[in-house]
């Protein structure tokens, strides 16, 4: 959901700054590697409770993915660099899930316990059919659980009631309900989750049925 909506505000910079990348000759992997390692950063940051560090890092990481899937749309990335975005992209939540594990430890589990419940359901229903029947829904996908994440960064920062590099620890931060500004965000990635979680799975349940209808399963699923 986040996805399209940034596509649809920030969609003619993101071409503008993917042509500058073309003529700078950055191929869109090395924008994805960059990409990678600052999530690299975003992971001690959080870590360390650097809440500055770490929204420079992530929002950094998130711009040249863009970036770099800007350059795809246009030009065919090949097998492997496909396989590496895709794949990254998993990597670049799960480093940031990491780094806020280590301060608040339960909500980081739960939400990357559940992230990985919900994108389930999308990769296993090919297993099944031979293609997708149903779009999923694009609520709380990849791109709104780590949109979250910003965001709390960006209240924290906004804020002001911390120095945007130096920061505080957990205990000193604000607090929303009884929670430290970025443990609430983690517990709505939660939710979100969960709601993502049972539409995938009815999402996929009916294109299994659509499937059976039009006969177009897997060989070995029939």
């Amino acid at each position: 959901m986040l996805t399209t909506k940034l596509n649809s505000l920030f969609g003619v910079s993101l071409n503008r700054l993917a042509r500058g990348t073309h003529i700078l000759n950055i191929r869109p992997f090395t924008l994805v590697l960059i990409a990678l390692l600052l999530s690299v950063g975003a992971t001690l940051s959080l870590a360390l409770e650097r809440w500055g560090f770490a929204l420079f890092f992530v929002l950094f990481a998130v711009l040249l993915r863009k970036i770099a899937h800007a350059r795809y749309a246009k030009n065919k990335p090949s097998n492997f660099e496909l396989y590496f975005y895709k794949v990254t992209a998993v990597y670049t939540e799960f480093l940031i899930i990491i780094g806020l594990a280590i301060p608040f430890p339960l909500p980081a589990f739960l939400a990357f316990s559940v992230a990985m419940v919900a994108e389930y359901s999308r990769s296993r229903v090919l297993l099944i059919v031979k293609k997708k029947q149903l779009l999923f829904p694009s609520f709380g996908d990849r791109a709104d659980r780590v949109g979250l994440v910003i965001v709390s960064l960006l209240v924290l920062y906004v804020g002001g009631k911390w120095n945007a590099f130096y920061g505080f620890s957990a205990a000193q931060d604000p607090l929303w309900f009884g929670f430290a500004i970025p443990e609430f965000f983690l517990y709505l990635v939660v939710g979100v989750g969960v709601i993502a979680a049972i539409r995938n799975f009815l999402t996929g349940k009916k294109s299994i049925e659509l499937a059976i209808q039009k006969k177009e399963l897997q060989e070995y699923a029939r």
